[in-house]
């Protein structure tokens, strides 16, 4: 071959690659009314965390463009915002399915996603179309959970296996409808999963565990990076290891052992959701979930090298870990000393009770406004059972008085102890560990811990554990 057809072939291979590396080229303009910041990014989510790639600055008109070289791998990603300039990033996704073309977004904030709207982008479209429906099923179906816990009967499971079915039957119209796509390929690996149903209700029911906790994930590709691009799929694990097992008092433990097993060798997938269900469970306003935070601490962390998640992390896990399992429901509660409005010394086991319930408290905190009449207006059908009621504020120094006070405001019963610690020598709030308020125990005669409420539970759970506890 001659110097000038060696130039032509060259010059065929160059543009065979220009076109290659050009012709799947994306141009994304999205519009957000009421953004005042000037910066969005684009990017991709790890579960229910963005991370930024591509800085884009808002144009004359008021839009943004976002430009990808191709070619662009189908998937899941996120426009990515902050409302301020010290904001949290917010986000949002977009689908980018294979022979995508160049399409446009808009919004008005701050009702996101109920003003959503897309143009030349079906796969979009059709995945909120997915998502705000099974996102709405699974968050009714885990406040049912919730509140349901302590008084499961015929009515109440069938009410929670009704919106299973709702799930079921959304889910099956919706591939029927759309059967391919990353939608469609997304709702496969996330099944919902139908309940034994027959005249039995106490049978289904353990049937249904057995059903649920033996198939729930065996279909399940944990390193798919499909799955872990939207939080439809962490919603779904939240199912399967917070919501499942409530029903049977089954082991939430053993569940997120199964999930973390199926990430054993993907790196990524695995610490992601390690992280996720340590600070899900070291921080669930339900405290029966502490258990699980000890367990995963002490195996996956304690055994792991200090380098997996961190020096740093390492150490504050383990030591968080030891101040839950000294507090665990079982264990006996530490005995500490407080003090009275007299500044007399007291000490919670100096109470003879067949029960005990500690309310942790501060005169201004709403919640605690709120909680603590509540709590009040139940006592008397629990104080001849045996029930004493203890309060201790929060308050230090010359504010303690506010304890005092704040009691006489809310007209709390005189038959009540109310303590505090005034020059913090206890350290209740880390023995105890108290980090929100209210937070409740109660305790059997033996001074031994029976059942723990905290924050935002109090409220759908007190009566439920009174009734259920106090014999």
């Amino acid at each position: 071959m001659n110097q000038q057809g060696r130039k032509l072939l060259m010059i065929g291979f160059w543009l065979l690659a220009f076109a290659r590396g050009y012709a799947n080229d994306l141009s994304i303009r999205v519009k957000m009314e009421g953004l005042t910041y000037d910066t969005i990014w684009f990017g991709k989510t790890l579960g229910r965390k963005p991370f930024p790639q591509q800085f884009v600055l808002k144009k004359e008109d008021g839009t943004y463009e976002i430009k990808l070289k191709g070619p662009v791998n189908p998937g899941f990603y996120a426009i990515i915002f902050k409302t301020s300039s010290i904001g949290r990033l917010n986000y949002f996704h977009v689908a980018i399915d294979k022979g995508q073309g160049n399409f446009s977004v808009s919004c008005t904030l701050p009702q996101i996603f109920e003003t959503l709207a897309f143009e030349g982008n079906q796969e979009s479209e059709n995945y909120y179309q997915y998502r705000n429906v099974m996102a709405g099923h699974m968050a009714d179906y885990m406040k049912l959970i919730d509140y349901y816990r302590y008084q499961m009967d015929e009515l109440n499971y069938k009410f929670i296996t009704s919106k299973e079915e709702a799930a079921i039957i959304h889910q099956t119209q919706f591939l029927a409808q759309h059967p391919n796509g990353l939608t469609a390929s997304l709702a496969r690996q996330t099944p919902v999963m139908a309940a034994p149903k027959s005249n039995d209700w106490k049978k289904d029911r353990t049937l249904r565990w057995q059903l649920f906790t033996q198939n729930y994930l065996s279909g399940w590709q944990g390193g798919d990076s499909l799955f872990w691009s939207s939080p439809l799929g962490i919603d779904w694990l939240d199912h399967y290891t917070l919501g499942l097992w409530d029903e049977l008092s089954g082991d939430p433990s053993l569940m997120a052992d199964e999930a973390l097993g199926k990430l054993s060798g993907k790196r990524d997938y695995y610490l992601y959701y390690l992280n996720y269900l340590l600070q899900v469970h070291a921080k669930s306003s339900r405290f029966d979930l502490d258990r699980v935070y000890v367990h995963l601490v002490r195996k996956y962390v304690e055994k792991a090298d200090k380098s997996l998640l961190g020096e740093e992390e390492w150490y504050r896990h383990t030591n968080q870990a030891n101040n839950i399992n000294r507090v665990m429901t079982g264990n006996f509660l530490p005995d500490l000393r407080f003090y009275d409005e007299k500044d007399v010394p007291r000490h919670v086991y100096d109470l003879d009770a067949e029960y005990t319930l500690i309310a942790f408290w501060n005169p201004d905190c709403p919640h605690c406004i709120d909680e603590l009449p509540a709590l009040a207006k139940l006592y008397p059908t629990y104080k001849d059972r045996g029930l004493k009621v203890i309060t201790i504020c929060g308050k230090r120094d010359d504010k303690v008085s506010m304890c005092w006070q704040g009691r006489e405001e809310l007209g709390l019963p005189s038959a009540w102890y109310y303590w505090a610690d005034p020059k913090a020598i206890s350290r209740f709030q880390v023995i105890y560990n108290i980090y929100t308020i209210p937070s409740i125990y109660i305790l059997d005669k033996n001074h031994k811990i029976v059942c723990r409420i905290k924050g935002d539970m109090i409220d759908n759970e007190l009566a439920l554990a009174l009734e259920k506890y106090i014999k």
